[in-house]
């Protein structure tokens, strides 16, 4: 499972996470992907660029930044 989202404001990131939670618990997937990408031009390519894994409600979700 791979969920895609826009950064739009500070709450992005943990609504993309429970989103993911959910989709994988309704798929009966143990892990899946969250990937941001970010629209602020501002924040240099350095700091876009990431990984984290990350549990949510018993889900690996492994989050990309870009």
């Amino acid at each position: 499972m791979i969920e895609l989202k826009l950064y739009y404001d500070s709450e992005t990131r943990q609504e993309g996470l429970d989103q993911a939670a959910r989709y994988l618990s309704r798929l009966e997937l143990e892990q899946g992907y969250l990937i941001i990408f970010e629209t602020r031009v501002s924040i240099p390519w350095e700091k876009r660029i990431y990984r984290e894994e990350i549990f949510v409600e018993g889900k690996k979700v492994i989050l990309l930044g870009m």
